[in-house]
């Protein structure tokens, strides 16, 4: 599978990197054939491109970081859930049966947190390959455009964290 995405990338940065053509002119040398003024405004967007992209990179650093806290808090949480679990298991008499089946309710709510986790789960690796295409060849704008897909994503994650972890307070309060 690495071997086959090896190749399919450098085929793309053959493609791209190898293709060249001649700006129409009256054969003078650049410098008088009016293209200076297309290089400045090209120069100009590009930079502002950049400045998009590292917007962008920065507030995708600091998504990542809140959904690192909040991963870190949810997985202590459901220790905690386990380890409930495991106690009430054990004494099986200090449950009613209302009790029961609320905490089973519950735990079917966390089952589709879960679900909706997986869901957007290898779409920021993915959006990161062609992050880092764009990079080496230099497509500032598609770089950014990756930046922002990946900050969608990580906000749809933080959202769905969010909830998950609401609802193992609930879960916590019964048990």
């Amino acid at each position: 599978m690495k071997k086959i995405l090896a190749a399919f990338l450098a085929l793309l940065m053959l493609a791209f990197g190898t293709i060249a053509y001649a700006a129409p002119g009256n054969g003078q040398s650049g410098m008088g054939n009016g293209h200076s003024e297309e290089k400045k405004d090209s120069g100009s967007n590009q930079q502002q491109h950049r400045n998009r992209m590292r917007e962008t990179a920065q507030l995708a650093k600091s998504t990542n970081s809140e959904l690192t806290e909040l991963r870190d808090e949810v997985r202590d949480k459901l220790r905690q859930v386990k380890d409930e679990i495991k106690k009430l298991r054990q004494d099986t008499d200090s449950l009613t049966e209302e009790e029961i089946i609320e905490i089973r309710e519950r735990l079917e709510l966390l089952r589709d947190d879960r679900t909706q986790l997986t869901g957007t789960h290898g779409l920021i690796s993915a959006e990161t390959l062609k992050l880092r295409l764009h990079k080496r060849t230099k497509d500032f704008a598609g770089a950014a455009q990756c930046f922002e897909k990946i900050c969608e994503v990580q906000e749809e994650r933080i959202e769905a964290l969010r909830e998950l972890s609401s609802d193992l307070d609930e879960l916590l309060d019964l048990l």
